[in-house]
């Protein structure tokens, strides 16, 4: 065998390279090198035919220069000996239905398996290696049906992985797919040595497959037989454990939290000492912890036992990650552990780590009775206005906007400046654009909870506004905003009436803090007017009334002084009483429309928080979706499982029970307005039926038992419960052996998906103990696809809508079942023609799932869909050419438009751009930036070796085109009316306005000019081309010795002297605006009729200054239909002298973007717009006559 390769790919090491391993190997090393020691016996078959070596002297001889390869990567001596038993790689005829060569094979089972279509092509992509890993799977099971011993069982398996590798795989086993997909080799990030230094393609394809693929990884190792003693692998070291998995997992395309170990956690935090305790959140407990670097974190161990924590894990995870702003809590990291092996009543435990805010929350300062620190009146006015900038980059910055829902002093964190930071998102909930929610269960903190919400479960973004408005009295008058035990008085104590009724009696004093009266900082600059300001916001936040409060946008500005705080409405009668004192919790709801002929209860359906968009449509109704009855199954498997623990049945004794059930199962869709018959087209009633001829002759629980006894693997493995990975994992690994079993004890291939079937209701409604309409049987066992919105009914809010971690990711795994549970039902061919793929392996469910992961990020698309998506990047698509590439609008599989980006990958400058772009863009997330979608690195092309490596980047597209389509287009010019002006206007300042003041470090964007300004569906701006941005280093200027963006839109200390600030953007913005408003390109090097170069900023100020402001309005402008009413010839002036203004030549004269936009937004005044500097006159520059 050739071994070159251990020195040539760039595979990870690290596991083994600690010297100690030499006598006693870790569980990954060992891992590892029985995967890297499969490439080469994958590669020998292909090149002898043979599956495994002529005797034991050429097996020890091969190890031996394996060990060698290894010693020349100073790994430590005598590693393979210990981890590999040449025995095992030696012919023997007693084995896998006898197979030696691959003419054995061939003459067993033919030479058109699905695994010799499905693993032929590169497998470097999840759908490709999906479908790889299921035709394992079914030629697995031939090869079991043939044999019959059911001790061959891992032998079968490392027959086909070595098969798929060596024989079908067109790349070979050392190419990317073969070593991450089959093998599951983790690779390095860094780069190797040798020609296959490449081969870190990793994230995405290995990142995730992991999940799936690590099943015959698994077997494989089973396969070696290691000593019990000497190598006493666990199952779930087969590719599962915790510290490979996470390992793997953050190997993503975009970069996020990273997973931590337990045994990292624990000494950070001194094994979650009492010393180290922090505060009690609703799901868990935090611990202050110190990494080995130094930095300080706080560790929250979520409470297991809780149903609500479990799903609060993967809904924090999944949100804050895709977070960014610096009055948020940024999250560095994740934890889930497997019971330990050495205690095993330590529990499986999730961690979630954040950055350590030191002066912990704002409960502590505000009515922490030991070491209780006062805060000063300027520490609680930068409070308020932090958690107020926080809640409005959630309402309005990002898309679709997220509601926190437990806004409260102990969910607010100060930072090292006492800068308040919004924690705690487990309970927060992205909103549908524009619409308010109506829930069943109520998530939050009594005397917080918005009236509207707590009483009725209607949820908008003025519910957080509500809480924040009693946050805001709390800070500012030092009382809890509900004590049910208030001294001296006969009623609970609620401090928004209470504040209120002060208010309206004239007596605001007494609502301060007594602290504040004496602080220092009230006797001067009028600080009791801002005070007194900041309770009537608080008041008026918190009203009663839905329709008076004002958004979180509108009570910043209040509270800024930018507009006035409205006269506070008087509070409704009832408010007066204790009404919304105390608030109801939880609502119930019963449905009694049961047919006695029928023994499922099907209530279920109106209660969980299942998704059915994919059968809402009414054309559904004759021709449902694969992804609809793909759910319909699944829904109806829980009944069926249900059945079965109450019964010990797995199917219906007769056909008119069958019918019975189906047409209950319609009428509960039939209330959700699903169209008429529709389970009747999916679901077939003689399905359900009794029948002697199926799996192995099973008809009931006892059956079951008698066959495999009742301690399997799937009785281990699937009783707990299963909303994590790694247990969901571990029981699917499960399930795949019992099914093999099943298989071996029945003998008929024919009965191979009925077998899957009864494995799922068993795994389901038997062996589970949470029952089978729990979370993990919900999205584990059954991949029921959760709706992220609410449901109705009692379990219509409960934790189901967790489907991020366990059920987003789990999808790869698990559909298998669902797949052959699919296959088992037996659709007719035409109608309903599901192909494999759609059995949770389709692009458009794949890609879905996948966006629920705990750290969401951008796909790596293949260059075979983006030249298809784009035509060859044909010149009918192509749109416009950037500073660094040329943009393509493609049409991808799914019918979704995008923007694929090229990058000139023979410039130095293009490449760097490339991973500057990926890097900054993917942290950000802001309605008024473009969206990445993904990206795409290729090798040179086989076929085509003239093809130089490209990279990619795929945008969401922006069907209106680029703002100077509009301005500039010689060609279909589109004239933009005032309104359309003035929304883009906005939308610019609020994007930039996020990048300097919303993330931190804050970021430069350094080429804002109108191509990079793009108009989407509704006309509505987004920033683009982040190639040039740079992150600041904060409250400094840069120096650069590479001026980098456009003419005309430099800033003039940028562009002169390399000067760098928040202000050098502002100067292209201000030109950008005045290009707007006076559709004139910013700089013209051949102006007609002047001697001089045009440049819109010194034009516009001389005429601004002249009295002539009009004549720099864009002509169209004047004669819009818009003009004649509400003054906005007045509105149009201020833009003008906005855009002249940060547009000045001397930064200290220009705003800040967050400043300017309050002048557009008519918020603060405009100043007098100052002279030019005296150089200005001359060719400097101003160079136009005077």
């Amino acid at each position: 065998m050739n071994l070159h390769y251990v020195r040539e790919i760039s595979w990870d090491s690290s596991a083994c390279n600690d010297t100690t391993t030499s006598s006693n190997p870790s569980n990954t090393c060992c891992q590892t090198l029985l995967s890297l020691y499969g490439v080469a016996l994958s590669q020998y078959l292909n090149e002898t035919s043979f599956f495994r070596l002529p005797n034991l002297t050429i097996s020890k001889s091969c190890l031996s220069d394996f060990q060698a390869q290894l010693d020349s990567l100073f790994l430590p001596p005598n590693i393979s000996s210990i981890c590999l038993d040449p025995q095992r790689y030696v012919t023997n005829t007693n084995s896998c239905a006898g197979i030696q060569s691959k003419q054995d094979w061939l003459d067993l089972l033919g030479p058109s398996t699905s695994l010799d279509t499905a693993c032929a092509q590169d497998l470097s992509d999840l759908t490709s290696c999906d479908a790889c890993i299921l035709a394992g799977f079914q030629v697995h099971s031939k090869l079991l049906a043939h044999d019959r011993n059911t001790s061959h069982t891992k032998a079968c398996f490392f027959y086909t992985i070595l098969y798929a590798a060596g024989i079908v795989n067109k790349k070979g086993p050392q190419s990317p797919g073969a070593l991450s997909c089959i093998f599951g080799l983790q690779m390095s990030l860094e780069t190797g040595s040798g020609s296959m230094s490449r081969l870190v393609y990793g994230s995405a394809g290995a990142g995730v497959a992991v999940l799936v693929t690590s099943f015959f990884l698994g077997f494989y190792f089973w396969w070696e037989g290691y000593r019990e003693k000497e190598n006493s692998f666990s199952f779930s070291s087969f590719g599962f454990d915790s510290d490979y998995l996470r390992e793997r997992l953050q190997r993503r395309p975009m970069p996020g939290s990273i997973w931590f170990k337990i045994q990292d956690l624990e000494k950070a935090t001194d094994n979650l000492s009492p010393k180290n305790f922090i505060g009690r959140g609703q799901f868990g407990m935090v611990y202050k912890g110190t990494l080995p670097d130094g930095s300080v974190v706080a560790v929250k161990r979520i409470i297991e036992s809780d149903i609500e924590g479990n799903a609060e894990f993967c809904n924090e995870v999944e949100i804050i990650s895709t977070l960014n702003h610096r009055n948020l809590v940024p999250i560095r990291g994740c934890c889930v552990t497997d019971e330990d092996e050495n205690h095993g009543e330590r529990e499986r435990q999730r961690y979630l780590v954040y950055d350590y805010m030191p002066n912990g929350s704002l409960n502590d300062h505000l009515f922490s009775r030991i070491d209780k620190k006062q805060l000063t009146w300027p520490q609680r006015k930068n409070i308020i206005l932090d958690v107020a900038k926080g809640l409005a980059y959630l309402h309005h910055g990002v898309k679709p906007a997220i509601y926190h829902r437990d806004i409260k002093p102990t969910n607010i964190l100060l930072d090292s400046d006492m800068r308040a930071r919004v924690a705690d998102f487990g309970l927060a909930k992205q909103s549908r654009e524009g619409q308010s929610h109506l829930t069943t269960r109520v998530a939050g903190t009594h005397g917080y909870l918005a009236p509207e919400y707590a009483l009725y479960g209607q949820l908008t973004e003025k519910s957080d506004v509500y809480s924040f408005g009693v946050v805001v009295l709390e800070i500012m008058c030092g009382r809890k905003a509900l004590d049910l035990s208030s001294p001296g008085s006969p009623h609970k104590f609620l401090i928004t009436d209470w504040a209120w009724a002060l208010v309206k009696e004239g007596r605001i004093e007494e609502a301060f803090d007594g602290s504040l009266l004496g602080d220092g900082e009230f006797a001067y600059a009028n600080r009791k007017v801002i005070m007194e300001r900041f309770v009537l916001v608080g008041i008026l936040c918190a009203h009663v009334m839905v329709a008076l409060r004002p958004t979180i946008l509108e009570a910043l500005k209040m509270l800024e002084g930018d507009i006035e705080v409205p006269a506070i409405p008087d509070r409704p009668i009832y408010a007066a009483g204790t009404t919304f004192c105390v608030f109801p919790m939880s609502s119930t709801s019963t449905l009694t429309n049961n047919t006695p002929s029928c023994p499922l209860n099907l209530h279920y359906v109106r209660e969980i928080s299942w998704d059915s968009t994919a059968c809402n449509d009414t054309t559904t109704s004759s021709n449902p979706s694969n992804t609809c009855c793909q759910t319909l199954l699944s829904l109806y498997g829980l009944a069926l499982s249900q059945y079965l623990y109450e019964t010990s049945f797995f199917r219906l004794p007769n056909l008119t029970i069958s019918k019975s059930c189906l047409s209950d199962f319609q009428a509960q869709l039939d209330s959700l307005f699903l169209p008429p018959n529709i389970s009747s087209i999916c679901l077939d009633p003689q399905r359900y039926v009794t029948n002697t001829n199926t799996c192995a002759g099973i008809q009931s629980k006892q059956d079951w038992l008698d066959l495999l006894g009742p301690s399997t693997s799937l009785d281990t493995a699937c009783a707990q419960d299963l909303s994590d990975l790694t247990s969901c994992d571990a029981c699917i690994l499960a399930g795949f052996q019992v099914h093999s079993k099943l298989l071996a004890h029945d003998g008929n291939t024919s009965h191979t998906n009925a077998c899957f079937y009864y494995t799922v209701l068993y795994a389901a409604g038997i062996v589970n103990k949470k029952g089978p309409k729990s979370l993990g049987a919900l999205s584990c066992i059954f991949g029921l696809p959760m709706f992220l919105e609410t449901g109705s009914g009692s379990m219509g809010r409960l934790a189901l809508i967790y489907g991020s971690a366990g059920a987003g990711v789990a999808v790869l795994v698990t559909s298998f079942l669902l797949g052959f549970y699919f296959w088992w039902e037996g659709c007719r061919e035409k109608r309903n023609s599901f192909s494999f793929s759609s059995f949770g392996f389709d692009s458009d469910y794949l890609r879905e799932r996948l966006q629920r992961r705990p750290m969401p990020g951008s796909i790596w698309f293949k260059i075979q869909d983006l030249e298809k998506a784009t035509d060859n990047f044909s010149p009918k698509n192509f749109i416009g050419r950037g500073q660094f590439g040329t943009v393509y609008k493609g049409t991808l599989p799914d019918g979704s438009v995008v923007a694929v980006k090229r990058i000139i990958e023979s410039d130095i400058e293009g490449n760097a751009e490339f991973c500057n772009e990926v890097e900054i863009i993917s942290t950000l997330n802001h309605r008024n930036l473009v969206p990445i979608r993904g990206c795409c690195v290729t090798d040179e092309d086989e076929n085509h070796g003239e093809r130089e490596r490209q990279r990619y980047l795929v945008y969401d597209y922006m069907p209106n085109g680029s703002l100077n389509d509009h301005l500039f287009s010689r060609i279909d010019k589109k004239q933009l009316t005032w309104p359309q002006r003035k929304n883009i206007v906005l939308d610019v300042a609020k994007g930039l306005a996020y990048l300097h003041h919303g993330v931190k470090p804050a970021i430069y964007h350094r080429d804002i000019k109108p191509t990079n300004i793009l108009l989407d569906l509704d006309m509505r701006a987004r920033v683009a081309d982040f190639g040039l941005a740079k992150q600041s280093r904060e409250g400094q200027s840069h120096l650069t010795t590479r001026v980098a963006g456009t003419h005309g839109y430099l800033a003039p200390e940028y562009a002169l002297y390399g000067q760098l600030t928040e202000k050098s953007d502002v100067y292209s913005f201000g030109v950008v605006v005045l290009e707007i408003m006076c559709g004139r390109k910013a700089l013209d090097l051949s102006s007609s009729g002047s001697p001089h170069t045009f440049l819109i900023t010194d034009w516009a100020w001389a005429l601004v200054k002249e009295g002539r402001i009009e004549e720099v309005f864009d002509g169209s402008l004047l004669g819009d239909g818009e003009f004649a009413y509400a003054n906005p010839k007045v509105i149009m002036e201020r833009f003008v002298l906005v855009g002249i203004l940060c547009a000045h030549v001397m930064v200290a004269l220009r705003p800040t973007i967050l400043e300017a936009l309050k002048m557009l937004e008519g918020d603060i005044e405009v100043p007098a717009i100052p002279d030019r500097p005296i150089y200005a006159a001359g060719t400097t520059f101003c160079v136009f006559p005077s």
